[in-house]
């Protein structure tokens, strides 16, 4: 501890008053470099939602197209679960197309297997569901393969329910990077 003992007064109130102004810069330092970064997550996240092509920031994590890792695989991940979610009966063929286009593997497989009886299904019943993204995120991501999960609310109605009723489903599904693109390969429903 310093010794302040040949110090005036005046002095040790000077020095005291120094430091604490030095104290209290440090901190709103500390806060705006915090604020920066904070910033820049929703920034990117934003660029995600509206497809922004802004500058990817020094230190992100990069696919094979140069683009930010985490916002290719989340919106990759969100469009094929809306594409998923998102059924109408009037329009089966359409809906079977957009899921298609952003599946591979065993779940493209796997999809076409059912894409018959889902027709059936849909159209017998009168299916309309609709979901929206309320929330996502990156589980794991590398440049080849990704797990993204999804949280969906929205409405389904058939011709044996009365009216709409209101659903929230989770989703987990798992990208490959194939073909110059983020494709899914497995889609689960998570409790």
């Amino acid at each position: 501890m310093p010794d302040f003992s040949n110090l005036s007064r005046s002095r040790l109130n000077v020095v005291l008053y120094v430091l604490v102004v030095a104290a209290a810069c440090l901190a709103l330092l500390l806060v705006i470099l915090q604020q920066q970064s904070a910033t820049g997550v929703v920034d990117r996240a934003r660029n995600v939602v509206t497809g922004s092509d802004d500058a990817v920031p020094a230190g992100v994590l990069l696919d094979h197209d140069g683009e930010d890792l985490h916002s290719a695989v989340l919106l990759a991940g969100t469009h094929q679960a809306k594409a998923f979610m998102n059924v109408d009966y009037r329009e089966i063929d359409d809906y079977n197309d957009r899921v298609l286009a952003g599946a591979t593997g065993d779940f493209a497989e796997q999809y076409k297997q059912t894409m018959e009886a889902l027709v059936k299904l849909t159209t017998k019943y009168q299916t309309v569901q609709t979901g929206d993204v309320v929330a996502a995120g990156v589980v794991a991501a590398d440049q080849d393969n990704a797990t993204v999960l999804v949280a969906m609310e929205g409405t389904v109605q058939n011709k044996d329910s009365n009216g709409k009723k209101a659903q929230a489903q989770r989703l987990q599904l798992k990208l490959v990077w194939e073909g110059g693109r983020w494709l899914t390969n497995d889609l689960v429903f998570v409790p």
